[in-house]
């Protein structure tokens, strides 16, 4: 069972690009969005706030060098043409090449600049000197598993171009979603949220290759074996009613160890991180489907309505009806 697969294939990506950049230097740019679980759809004259699901931002560099730096951070890094950087929890930072220049924000670039050939922002900043070339957009992962997900993944994922297949295969990705960006071809929003979706699988893959021994966290629990079974498991089917013991057995483990070391790697309970797949699906039933409350509950698992619409308030802080009003608004607002 491919773990990673299962997982990301019960976790909705919807991604979009914000920008081409081209700076020439000297250059400082500030990104920052608007608020917590929202994220930034740009292009020219219009910008547009979405919010409820998490947000990762991602920069790839495509020509030239500079310097990354995170709020909070003690030192910049170093980012050089090929190289691709996530932050999965969309942390406000700066990329520059000259510490000195004037900063602005990406927002007021977006707006001011010229429309691109295919409504993406094609930002052009800067004075007269060495050329920085980057393609910048956010990956939206919708709904409870993937904020689980991004709070367990390192706050920055950095793949430096050529050190390895797999951080060629992610260079190559962000080569090709910059060349049908500037190609413009007929069906290319389709095509770049698909080809983004396959740059964050290959960061991801990235990754896990990096995972030293002793990490704790989502990832860590991926290189385990018998721990990616059980998430896979739960992925696969988050209305079966999931048990430490019930988990246990399927990977061949005894309950006390695979209790243990779930909660240790994953950072919760089997049981808490089963719950909360439990809601996420739930959810997704409520926004997408035209079920009663009561059959949503029994699909995923529960004998009692009533017992449903408790769960489901105490980790969404509303009732499911209310939760399905404010989806369906959301959308229509949309």
């Amino acid at each position: 069972m491919d773990a990673l697969s299962t997982i990301l294939a019960s976790i909705r990506l919807a991604t979009a690009v914000m920008s081409r950049s081209h700076y020439t230097g000297p250059w400082r740019v500030r990104f920052e969005l608007p608020g917590t679980g929202c994220h930034l759809v740009a292009g020219h004259g219009r910008k547009r706030v979405m919010a409820g699901a998490p947000v990762a931002v991602f920069h790839a560099m495509m020509e030239g060098r500079c310097f990354f730096h995170r709020d909070g951070d003690e030192e910049p890094v170093e980012l050089s043409a090929g190289d691709v950087l996530v932050l999965p929890r969309a942390d406000p930072h700066i990329l520059y090449d000259d510490p000195r220049a004037r900063e602005v924000s990406i927002g007021s670039l977006v707006s001011a600049g010229p429309p691109g050939p295919t409504g993406i922002a094609d930002v052009r900043h800067g004075g007269s000197g060495a050329a920085t070339r980057t393609v910048c957009g956010t990956f939206r992962l919708e709904h409870e598993a993937a904020e689980a997900l991004l709070s367990l993944l390192p706050g920055v994922l950095h793949v430096r171009a050529g050190q390895s297949p797999s951080s060629r295969a992610v260079a190559d990705s962000a080569a090709v979603l910059e060349r049908e960006l500037a190609r413009g071809a007929p069906g290319l929003e389709a095509v770049v949220t698909r080809l983004s979706d396959i740059l964050f699988i290959q960061v991801l893959r990235h990754q896990l290759e990096q995972v030293p021994d002793g990490l704790r966290g989502w990832l860590a629990a991926i290189q385990d074996a018998q721990l990616a079974q059980a998430l896979a498991l739960i992925h696969a089917d988050p209305a079966r009613p999931w048990t430490a013991e019930s988990l246990a057995r399927r990977v061949g483990m005894s309950r006390s160890g695979f209790f243990k070391r779930f909660s240790d790697q994953v950072g919760e309970p089997p049981a808490h991180y089963a719950a909360r797949q439990r809601m996420k699906a739930a959810a997704d039933l409520l926004r997408e489907q035209s079920l009663s409350v009561r059959q949503v509950a029994e699909l995923v698992g529960y004998q009692s309505e009533d017992a449903f619409c408790r769960a489901f308030e105490r980790r969404f802080r509303m009732r499911p009806r209310g939760y399905r009003r404010g989806a369906q608004a959301d959308s229509t607002a949309s």
